[in-house]
Parts: structure tokens; sequence; C-alpha cells
């Protein structure tokens, strides 16, 4: 382990996604050796902090070195006052409405199919998103469509701007 080598004053291991499960999908790795040098991690840093109560679920996490701190959104960025006088962005000025968008990030987990499907059966409606894509193939496929944008991954501090102009959340 790198960690061992480094030999860090303090190390701490920050666990935001389900490595045993992800990293086979995008064939970087078996699942079996995932779990044994997750477990080698987890057993050599001084601290763990994970975002879901599920992640490290299939491990013995060492009294008082784990902690979880839940995902979240900074409400302040969606101050609907302040975003009032703000102009719409630039790549959604040209969109006619309604507007449907989802943020977030496209992989696996991402039901693109669906999409497909529904942004099909709907062209009046513009299929609008947002985010880190690390499907292309995926998103090079549903993007054929004349109805569905993906504008790329945006700062988070314009997220906000784009959500107040979609008709619906996805």
């Amino acid at each position: 382990l790198l960690v061992k080598l480094l030999k860090p004053v303090k190390s701490v291991y920050h666990c935001v996604d389900d490595w045993p499960e992800r990293l086979p999908l995008e064939n970087m790795g078996q699942r079996e050796q995932v779990i044994k040098d997750e477990k080698a991690l987890i057993a050599a840093v001084d601290t763990i902090i994970y975002v879901s109560s599920g992640l490290l679920r299939d491990y013995q996490l060492p009294e008082g070195k784990a902690f979880m701190i839940p995902n979240g959104v900074d409400l302040t960025l969606f101050d609907l006052d302040a975003l009032e006088s703000e102009p719409i962005p630039n790549d959604l000025a040209n969109l006619k409405p309604p507007l449907a968008g989802f943020s977030g990030s496209f992989g696996y987990w991402f039901n693109f199919p669906l999409l497909e499907e529904i942004a099909g059966q709907n062209p009046q409606i513009n299929f609008i998103l947002i985010g880190l894509n690390s499907s292309p193939w995926e998103m090079d496929r549903v993007t054929q469509l004349s109805n569905v944008h993906y504008l790329g991954l945006k700062p988070q501090t314009d997220v906000p701007l784009y959500v107040k102009h979609f008709d619906v959340c996805l």
C-alpha cells in the first residue's frame, strides 16, 4: 500500500463510492481483490470518513476511527432571491421550454436507455444533462436525439442557476 510506503504523519481514507461494486463494472479490477485492498487500506489509515452507511457495511470498522459525514448540499447557493436577477445561462438560452433537467454524475448507474426512450417519446421536451460523465459512449448515443443536451460539468456555484430554469428536475 502506498500509504505504508509514504509513512505520513496522519492518513485519511475518504470513501465516496462502493468500490468493490463500481470498479469491476468499469473493468478496473476484480471485486474480491478490491475488497482485500480496501480492508488493508482501512487497517493502515488513521481515520476513515465515509458518505453513506452502506458503503463500508461489509467491513469491521475500528471503534473511534470511522466517521460518517453524509453528502449534502449548500442550500445558500439555492437562494431564490439572489438568483432572481441572474440571466439565463447562455447554453440554455436558445432551448425552448419545457426543460427537464438532471444535475449529477453519469456512469453505469444512470439509466441511459430509459432517458433515450422517454426523450424519444417526448420530442417537445428538452432534456438537459449537467455533470461529470464517465460514460461517453452512452452520452454520445443519447445526445443523438435533438432534444437531449449534455452541457458538461458546471461549477457548483452555477448549478442552481440551471436548476432554476428547469421545469422538471429529474
